[in-house]
């Protein structure tokens, strides 16, 4: 299904965020996380299950791509928060910055080298600033703690990306 593209697209969105929303004003937060969790995780699946030509002759499942990259930058994220904890070095953070805008550089100059191929998807440039607010976050010694479902939903929240 292409985002955005027709009705049936925002009439399933509708399904999908309308419970999502409803516990979390009603103050019922523990069912909300869950059920976010749960609708970020359906919609990665309608709106990414379209395939991306990566290499000559090798196509990949987009949701493929947006799963490995949300776990890249978890990766980058929760070493740089090991490595912060141990020892406060700067280069460590511009390190942990420049690991996470890598695969951006990447989406965005392969097509100026081969046109033909498209290595990203959808949402990429805010999903990666998303990671470096956690990186942010992380040095400024606000985030001490990085559980995997939070911040895959942080950064995949359906919403948003």
């Amino acid at each position: 299904m292409i985002p955005y593209a027709n009705f049936l697209y925002f009439g399933v969105l509708l399904y999908i965020a309308v419970p999502s929303f409803v516990p979390g004003l009603a103050g019922r937060l523990r069912l909300s996380k869950f059920w976010i969790v749960a609708a970020t995780a359906i919609m990665l699946v309608l709106q990414y299950w379209t395939t991306a030509l990566v290499f000559p002759g090798a196509a990949v499942n987009e949701l493929a791509l947006v799963v490995g990259y949300a776990v890249t930058q978890f990766i980058v994220a929760r070493a740089f928060l090991a490595a912060r904890q141990r020892v406060k070095n700067r280069w460590m953070f511009y390190g942990a910055i420049a690991l996470a805008l890598l695969p951006l550089a990447v989406v965005k100059f392969v097509p100026l080298v081969s046109p033909e191929y498209i290595v990203g998807f959808i949402g990429i440039s805010y999903v990666t600033f998303r990671s470096l607010d956690v990186i942010f976050g992380v040095q400024d010694g606000m985030i001490g703690n990085l559980p995997p479902a939070q911040y895959l939903a942080f950064l995949l929240f359906f919403p948003t990306i």
